[in-house]
């Protein structure tokens, strides 16, 4: 079997700092506790490096807040009709 083009890396991290460098390019600093360090040394090492950051929002609203919103939540998955 033909060894994949692209090697990749899954890791869960908190993003400890963002800041724009002074020649434009984005530095992330990520704080993550279990990652192969080995196989990310090969990856970066390639030079070309596509990163996916995904999250998750959460937002507590108060009750003169919620405006309806609390119900669609509980009604999650099912079909709204359309």
């Amino acid at each position: 079997m033909a060894e994949p083009i692209f090697k990749t890396i899954d890791f869960k991290s908190d993003i400890k700092s963002a800041k724009v460098s002074h020649d434009g390019s984005v530095v992330i600093q990520l704080d993550a506790g279990e990652v192969d360090l080995n196989l990310l040394s090969e990856i970066m090492a390639t030079g070309v490096v596509d990163v996916h950051i995904e999250g998750k929002q959460v937002e507590l609203l108060g009750d003169d807040e919620a405006d309806g919103q609390i119900d669609l939540l509980d009604k999650e998955g099912e079909d709204d009709g359309e």
